[in-house]
């Protein structure tokens, strides 16, 4: 069978829209066509399928820093992407699916610049023991991807800082990341630069599938009928719905100091959605307010304007200064 490939050059920025292009081009697919995608994203966020929002990511600093969320529609774990991050994504025909085949088309790039790496068993890449790549796959009954980053000359502090989830979650479902050191490619080889791994990729994509015809391309908002299409997926990458409903069960409790007291809030959450929320702290919680605030919030998704309404019926229901800082509180809990 003889093969087609196209590589695609993504323009712009925005991380909902390249994620629903990749996902664009696995639901098109075809035995006959191999597709190499790269783009480069403003700072976000990317988590794994089915990770957990509130427990892998920095919330709060990343809202300051307007640094967006994304959900991806492979698994794994949570990554940073930023102008200084290259993203590539090889979707391809099921049954050539090999992953450590594949990511050696990476290896063998990296190789070209002198850096030497390593696999691990979650398929990140290595090297002098400090992380430069991690990796994820998505398996189509007929069509795969496997898409990664690279560190080239990436905000390593926006990295470190937004990679830190809420510690108060005591259990959770869903699939937790695996902390590593990491380094840029740039301080290994100071010559490398975005453009120039991208041609090394190519290079190394090519030789290893042994394709003659390439057709080179770069995606733009003037393909009208391929931006439709591919619309349909970014309403659902930006979606709420998406991001943070998408998540499993977990529970975590929020504790703050208030007038010499501790107060803490327990927060059992499913798929976005509260199922029970319970306020403790002696002497100060009686079972009105336990049950006020149950009634009200329970099946409320944890979201500024899903809980801006119950949260003000509470307020009007239940008087108290400590009752009005727990809705403060609850409101800091959500992202958006």
């Amino acid at each position: 069978m003889t093969l087609k490939k196209y590589i695609i050059h993504a323009n712009g920025s925005d991380p909902w829209s390249h994620l629903a292009l990749e996902e664009f081009y696995l639901s098109k697919s075809a035995d006959d066509i191999i597709y190499l995608l790269f783009y480069v994203n403003s700072p976000c966020v990317v988590i794994g399928k089915n990770q957990n929002p509130w427990g892998e990511v920095n919330l709060e600093y990343i809202k300051k820093q307007r640094i967006r969320l994304a959900r991806r529609f492979s698994g794994g774990g949570a990554v940073f992407h930023d102008p200084g991050n290259l993203n590539y994504s090889i979707i391809f025909p099921r049954s050539l699916f090999n992953p450590e085949k594949q990511l050696e088309i990476i290896q063998k790039a990296l190789s070209q610049w002198g850096i030497d790496t390593v696999q691990t068993r979650q398929h990140a890449l290595f090297t002098d023991g400090k992380k430069i790549s991690g990796n994820a796959f998505c398996l189509k009954k007929k069509t795969c991807c496997i898409h990664g980053t690279l560190l080239v000359s990436t905000d390593l502090n926006k990295l470190r800082e937004s990679l830190v989830g809420n510690k108060s979650i005591f259990e959770s479902k869903g699939v937790n990341s695996i902390p590593a050191e990491v380094t840029n490619l740039s301080l290994i080889n100071s010559e490398i630069t975005l453009a120039s791994l991208k041609m090394s990729i190519q290079k190394a994509f090519s030789e290893s599938f042994g394709i003659e015809e390439t057709r080179l391309f770069t995606h733009c908002k003037s393909d009208k009928s391929l931006e439709n299409d591919a619309m349909k997926f970014r309403a659902k990458q930006r979606s709420w719905e998406w991001r943070f409903g998408q998540t499993p069960f977990f529970k975590f409790f929020y504790q703050k100091g208030w007038q010499g007291r501790e107060i803490k809030i327990y927060f059992y959450v499913n798929e976005g959605r509260i199922a029970n929320a319970q306020v403790v702290s002696a002497g100060t919680v009686g079972h009105s307010i336990q049950d006020c605030l149950n009634k009200l919030l329970n099946g409320i998704p944890l979201r500024k304007e899903a809980v801006h309404e119950p949260l003000n019926q509470f307020k009007q229901s239940i008087s108290g200064e400590h009752n009005q800082a727990i809705v403060g509180w609850i409101r800091d809990l959500c992202y958006e």
